[in-house]
């Protein structure tokens, strides 16, 4: 009879533990999916002189959610790449270039813009918006973008 009453308490205690534990599990899988999915959307950032990071992932491409931004009039900026440039005056490491892609706000939905910054043209203006570079590296830019009032 002891070892019965013994048996059923064991029994008890690990469907307990089992089920406790399946809960947490179910939790982290819920927390590590939401994660993911609010890694898949671009983070918000500012006009103006504000420093915006759009960083590349492992192997050259791009991370999701370092490599966009979003803009409160619907822009999305995205960090396509960063291309090594050979050219005369910059010597054998040639010069970084950055190309990034405009979606959303003042850029036509039909086509999306390419634009192309380095050192030598830091600066890019279309569409109502400037865009400037602050700083490139192999695997991150930092940019800053500002509305020029104008829309076309």
């Amino acid at each position: 009879m002891r070892l019965l009453v013994l048996g059923g308490v064991a029994l008890l205690a690990s469907t307990i533990l089992i089920v406790l534990y399946g809960f947490k599990r179910t939790e982290e899988l819920r927390s590590e999916s939401h994660i993911q999915e609010m890694m898949r959307q671009p983070r918000t950032a500012s006009f103006g002189n504000v420093p915006v990071g759009l960083a590349m992932g492992l192997g050259g491409s791009a991370a999701p959610a370092e490599n966009s931004a979003s803009f409160d009039d619907g822009l999305v900026v995205s960090l396509v790449g960063v291309e090594k440039q050979n050219c005369a005056d910059c010597g054998p490491e040639g010069r970084l270039v950055a190309v990034l892609q405009l979606n959303g706000g003042g850029v036509p939905a039909i086509r999306p813009a390419i634009v192309r910054l380095s050192g030598d043209a830091p600066a890019w203006a279309d569409h109502g918006y400037v865009i400037t570079l602050l700083s490139i590296d192999a695997s991150s830019v930092v940019i800053a973008v500002d509305t020029t009032g104008k829309t076309p």
